[in-house]
């Protein structure tokens, strides 16, 4: 009797482990990480080599300098190819905000595609996070709000607009169908319009950041 007793404790200990390990399969979050690399990059590690940036999240995005550089002599279509395939299965994408983050001219296709394809979208400021030399940055403005959208009549597709010199100007037309249940409530709008920003500093985004995560995916419905 307590043979049997001790064998369907030790068979339900093995059930309950892996019923654990699905559920954190189930609730991992992939999160694209889109950032300025030659001026941002030590404050971006600092960030994504915290420990609560790797409880229950898989990150995507470009750290290795080479691979990108060596892409970028293949041209934009490549570049194109290598950011879509890094947005592949993701939910979550993260603008990691410096001072001159909202002026790459990838950061914004990385957010426009994100948007795109229904992730979640917050923005993370960085500026306050010290570089290799020690010093902070200058706070810069919102990457998502240098990126506008207006959908269609018909609703299958919208058109977006980019920040340059102050001022509106054509930047691409997308697929709306997988849009953010508020976008196409609103039916135009700046691409910040379900997302919320914060400073990784201020808000204590050492503690915070998987919740912040878990929040922007659900207000897009992820």
């Amino acid at each position: 009797m307590a043979a049997l007793v001790a064998e369907t404790t030790a068979v339900l200990r093995r059930y309950l482990s892996r019923s654990r390990n699905r559920r954190r399969f189930v609730l991992a979050r992939r999160v694209f990480f889109s950032f300025h690399f030659q001026r941002d990059i030590f404050r971006v590690n600092t960030v994504r080599n915290s420990d609560v940036t790797k409880k229950g999240i898989e990150q995507s995005g470009y750290w290795d300098h080479s691979l990108w550089e060596e892409t970028k002599k293949k041209g934009d279509a490549a570049l194109q190819k290598l950011i879509n395939d890094g947005l592949t299965n993701t939910s979550v994408t993260v603008a990691l905000a410096g001072t001159e983050t909202s002026q790459r001219k990838w950061v914004r296709y990385e957010l426009v595609k994100s948007f795109e394809r229904g992730n979640g979208l917050m923005t993370v400021y960085i500026n306050q996070v010290k570089d290799i030399s020690g010093k902070l940055d200058t706070r810069g403005v919102d990457p998502l709000a240098h990126l506008y959208f207006t959908i269609a009549s018909g609703g299958s597709t919208a058109s977006i607009q980019h920040a340059v010199n102050g001022q509106w100007a054509p930047y691409m037309t997308i697929n709306a169908t997988s849009l953010p249940a508020a976008a196409k409530t609103a039916g135009k709008g700046l691409l910040s319009i379900a997302a919320r920003s914060y400073d990784w500093v201020g808000d204590e985004g050492y503690t915070n950041f998987g919740k912040w995560v878990e929040a922007a995916a659900t207000a897009a419905g992820r």
